[in-house]
């Protein structure tokens, strides 16, 4: 049973803040330990492209399972990573922000670059036409 404060608000119980500051250091726990802890915000029209992306990626997968391509094993495993290092560049920073730094987090021109020289380089063994 909680009190009324000063204001004739109802103060939490000891136990509602027991468990309140629980659940916040539980929070701030997975925030300072978090494995992905680098990763981006991207801006809406960024994550949906990206969220759209990485489905097609998977159908593309789950239709390999069922449906290989005759070129083989090998050919659709250098088509998935092509399709799938350079979100790495764009969905994770290259270094964890600063404490308290807020601001856009979107790709720059160098994720963006990165990206690109990921998927020539992956798509470079399955390019249809002779180099070199």
């Amino acid at each position: 049973m909680s009190t009324r404060g000063a204001a004739g608000i109802p103060e939490p119980s000891a136990e509602e803040s027991a468990s309140r500051d629980t659940v916040r250091s539980q929070q701030e726990l997975i925030a300072e330990y978090d494995s992905e802890l680098p990763s981006r915000r991207l801006p809406r029209g960024l994550d949906e492209v990206v969220t759209a992306y990485c489905f097609a990626v998977s159908v593309f997968v789950l239709w390999q399972v069922f449906f290989p391509l005759r070129q083989g094993n090998q050919y659709s495993l250098i088509l998935f990573l092509g399709a799938t290092l350079p979100l790495a560049f764009l969905t994770y920073r290259a270094r964890s922000r600063r404490e308290g730094v807020e601001g856009k987090d979107a790709p720059g021109w160098a994720d963006w670059t990165a990206a690109a020289v990921a998927a020539l380089v992956c798509f470079y063994p399955v390019l249809p036409a002779a180099i070199g």
